[in-house]
């Protein structure tokens, strides 16, 4: 079953659901601001997919932090992400400035297979949903180009809201609420 949700040009879902079990499998990649995130070939688990469509859509409270107040995309993605180009210098740092970083693994979302060629962070403040990300290709590279694409709350919301009519209820995944 194939399915286009939402409008390219701000947000959109283009979702293809092979099989509902023994789980919900299928192809996925978002469009943001006319942009294509994803690989759309291969096949894939939609669990971490629909959990984070759920996150925005229901939980948004959670995805902002007044440290990103006056801050452009890229400090925030480097603040959300700060060893993103040099990931095993985390491991340097002393247990406690680990633990200090930790505030910020809310931002740090898994959209599941289908997006394991780039990076996407996604805040939220005063119906605006901001999504900085970053592609396969210009990963460790702190000069790289950020794609950062500001699109109306409820644009996402809506997005989810068809999402859950097209899934029946018993092939939805029990640890994720529904947007009714």
């Amino acid at each position: 079953m194939y399915y286009f949700i939402g409008k390219k040009e701000s947000f959109g879902i283009e979702i293809e659901i092979s099989s509902f079990e023994p789980k919900l499998a299928g192809r996925v990649r978002l469009a943001i601001g006319s942009k294509w995130v994803g690989n759309f070939d291969e096949e894939n688990y939609l669990y971490q997919f629909l959990r984070s469509l759920y996150r925005i859509s229901l939980k948004h409270s959670d995805l902002w932090s007044p440290r990103f107040e006056g801050l452009d995309c890229r400090q925030i993605f480097y603040t959300i992400h700060p060893f993103f180009d040099e990931p095993d210098l985390f491991f340097d740092l002393s247990d406690e400035e680990q633990q200090a970083l930790e505030v910020y693994d809310v931002f740090l979302m898994m959209w599941g297979e289908n997006f394991d060629g780039c990076s996407i962070r996604t805040v939220v403040k005063d119906g605006i949903c901001t999504f900085i990300w970053v592609t396969e290709s210009e990963y460790l590279s702190r000069n790289a180009d950020l794609n950062c694409v500001n699109v109306p709350l409820t644009a996402v919301q809506d997005a989810y809201k068809e999402i859950c009519k097209i899934i029946p209820d018993s092939y939805w995944p029990s640890s994720i609420e529904k947007f009714t």
